[in-house]
């Protein structure tokens, strides 16, 4: 889900239904409280993750549907700008060839999009869209697993770097250098900050908490 001030418009990329290939794009109007639904902008690809910059809305596809039916054998992971005047896709590539999922995009502090590819960090300049830097830190995260579509999350901190979790581990980026560090080996899914800058993931059916 991604909140777009300038366009007081929010987007949700969502999962079909079970046995079923091919996500959406839903957009809520918030002046209006119309929704507008997109099915299969990438076809027979799932939105999973979705991030605004330079007046797009861009995506990043898992090819898993939902559950009960399995992805088709030659897709990879795609990612899309959305321009909301036209209402159409704008620009479609792969940045990283063999990825099925991109479940995490980032407006860096670079003005260009972070994302995660299963365990692949890419960095994308949106304004020439071409992808500027690409390393494998997560091998064990080239298949899918259990569950697709949140195999990655990461936002970017107010202290200039980016916290993330991958494949239960909890990590910290530095957009300057891209050293990764590992701050939990293993119980961490999503992450999300609050005001005071504390960090916040998931263990199991806890809620745990990293002060950076």
């Amino acid at each position: 889900m991604l909140g777009a001030s300038e366009l007081d418009k929010v987007f949700v990329g969502t999962v079909p239904d079970y046995g079923v290939l091919g996500g959406a794009l839903a957009i809520i109007d918030l002046k209006t409280n119309a929704i507008d639904v997109h099915r299969d902008v990438v076809p027979r690809q799932s939105v999973v993750a979705l991030a605004y910059a330079r007046g797009h809305v861009w995506g990043g596809t898992s090819i898993a549907g939902g559950l009960g039916i399995d992805p088709a054998a030659d897709a990879e992971a795609r990612l899309f700008a959305w321009d909301p005047a036209a209402r159409k896709v704008a620009f479609e590539a792969t940045p990283v060839a063999g990825a099925t999922a991109i479940t995490s995009l980032v407006v860096g502090p670079d003005q260009n999009l972070w994302g995660w590819a299963n365990g692949t960090l890419f960095v994308l300049d949106p304004t020439a869209r071409q992808v500027v830097f690409t390393k494998e830190f997560f091998p064990t995260a080239r298949d899918q697993g259990r569950a697709p579509w949140r195999m990655a999350a990461m936002e970017l901190h107010r202290d200039g770097r980016f916290y993330g979790t991958i494949r239960d581990q909890l990590f910290r980026l530095d957009p300057a250098t891209k050293e990764l560090t590992i701050l939990r080996e293993s119980g961490a899914g999503l992450i999300a900050f609050d005001d005071a800058g504390r960090v916040y993931f998931r263990g199991g059916a806890h809620l745990w908490q990293y002060a950076p």
